[in-house]
């Protein structure tokens, strides 16, 4: 004699499988040949290489929150850079900056390979 199954248990019945499947999945994917792993992708050479290499920041038309990007450069030195520029134009070269005043040597120092005037 057959036995009928409610739509209840049946959709329960289903879950437990479909779960059932997920983890024998999970177990073994550890197997599964490196190449086809998407969590292998490269993403963090690319992150890296960013990192590695910042941009270099033009302090002739640089905005006040960019410059404030810089090593030891808050806001308000950033602004008075801005303000530096406006009165005496444009930087001929990046040591320049050291003009500006509460810009030293070792803000320069700290800060030489990520600035440019081109």
């Amino acid at each position: 004699m057959k036995r009928k199954i409610s739509t209840e248990r049946f959709i329960v019945l289903i879950g437990i499988i479909f779960i059932a499947i997920i983890l024998v999945v999970n177990m073994f994917a550890d197997f599964v040949p490196h190449t086809l792993r998407s969590k292998d992708v490269p993403k963090t050479e690319i992150t890296t290489q960013t990192a590695t290499t910042p941009t270099k920041i033009n302090i002739n038309t640089a905005d006040v929150s960019l410059l404030a990007e810089l090593k030891l450069v808050g806001e308000q030195r950033a602004k008075d850079i801005v303000t530096y520029r406006i009165r005496y134009g444009n930087f001929h070269t990046i040591r320049e900056i050291i003009n500006v005043p509460g810009i030293g040597e070792k803000i320069f120092e700290l800060n030489k390979d990520r600035l440019t005037v081109k």
